[in-house]
């Protein structure tokens, strides 16, 4: 029941309250009162209802929107990480190569005349068991 039609049902009422006796206008408001005062607290509860309803229903999509944001933040987060990760792997596999090759240098190290002795005395010592 619309605002405008409550108004004009309760108009009636009194009008019609106005041609009866005084004391069956008093029973009548006695009797259907506390139905009348009933509908329209309920109305205004329905009314208060909604609207936290509504207020509720507002900040869910507020909250959803920013859980939408977080993920898509993440997932950029991710991607960099990912690229982050990559270019690790290359320096690390770039500075494995560069140790090896350090390691094999300092062990062939010819330029050093102790390094050179004991290497070549190796040489021999193994050509002699081979039997060359």
């Amino acid at each position: 029941m619309t605002p405008a039609e409550q108004t004009a049902l309760i108009s009636a009422l009194l009008t019609l309250l106005n041609k009866w006796p005084v004391w069956a206008s008093i029973l009548v408001v006695i009797v259907i009162g506390p139905w009348v005062a009933q509908g329209i607290s309920l109305r205004i509860i329905e009314r208060n209802q909604e609207r936290r309803f509504n207020e509720v229903v507002s900040a869910m999509q507020l909250a959803n929107k920013e859980s939408e944001a977080r993920y898509a933040n993440n997932i950029k987060l991710v991607e960099f990480a990912e690229q982050i990760g990559k270019d690790y792997k290359e320096l690390a596999l770039m500075v494995n190569t560069a140790l090896t090759t350090l390691t094999e240098l300092i062990r062939n190290n010819l330029y050093c005349p102790l390094v050179r002795k004991s290497v070549q005395s190796e040489t021999i010592e193994i050509n002699q068991r081979r039997g060359e």
